[in-house]
């Protein structure tokens, strides 16, 4: 009865230190895949806030996006400069067009 007893402890001994080391590989690996998982919202949450976080020589869709976001950015804020320069011409040309059909 004895033996038994023993044999019985090592067993659950065994399956309690097996579910314990599967819980701790089942943690370690879904830290692992979710922190690459994420690093692109990290990266965009970086480019949002000005700072990337970028190594050199290093391409991908994310930095692709980021830089397509940032030309654009710059192109909007030239064509409303441009359009700003402009506008006073332009209403002046149209009141006068007003005032004076064209026969």
């Amino acid at each position: 009865m004895e033996a038994l007893s023993k044999g019985t402890a090592s067993i659950k001994q065994t399956i309690v230190g097996s579910a314990l080391l599967l819980l701790l590989l089942s943690v370690a690996l879904a830290y692992l895949s979710s922190r690459r998982l994420y690093l692109p919202i990290s990266r965009l949450n970086a480019l949002i806030g000005g700072r990337p976080e970028r190594k050199p020589g290093r391409s991908d869709e994310i930095h692709d996006i980021g830089s397509f976001v940032q030309t654009t950015i710059v192109e909007r804020d030239f064509y409303k400069e441009r359009l700003e320069e402009s506008l006073p011409f332009h209403r002046e040309r149209f009141k006068y067009s007003l005032l004076h059909p064209i026969r």
